[in-house]
């Protein structure tokens, strides 16, 4: 797999009496794989690899990673501390699913809640 990035990207609800409501989303993309049909996930946690994989028809895999709701002056309260937690905890890694029941090399592993940069 080439091209696997992970992104950040914060939502903010209307704050309601001086409080704010944010949540945090962790998003895997990757490059389009030539002839893929679908794309495969698999979850790793401190306990090891998920046997079960995730079927993805989309390029790209949404998670949330930290959600809060705080006085406004706080700004995103522990949002920081949330996201080191899960990223110590949780790792994905993707494939490409061919045709005739063959599939890509993994991806190399994305730690959940760490924005990173393309992997070639």
């Amino acid at each position: 797999m080439r091209n696997v990035v992970a992104t950040l990207a914060d939502e903010v609800a209307e704050p309601q009496a001086g409080h704010v409501a944010w949540t945090t989303y962790w998003t895997l993309c990757w490059d389009a794989y030539p002839r893929a049909v679908a794309y495969e996930l698999q979850t790793l946690t401190s306990e090891g690899a998920s046997p079960k994989l995730r079927r993805e028809r989309e390029r790209c895999f949404r998670l949330e990673v930290a959600k809060g709701t705080n006085p406004k002056d706080k700004g995103f309260f522990n949002r920081e501390l949330m996201l080191a937690g899960i990223s110590g905890q949780l790792a994905f890694r993707v494939r490409a699913v061919l045709g005739d029941n063959r599939v890509s090399e993994w991806s190399a592993l994305m730690p959940v809640g760490v924005a990173t940069r393309p992997q070639p």
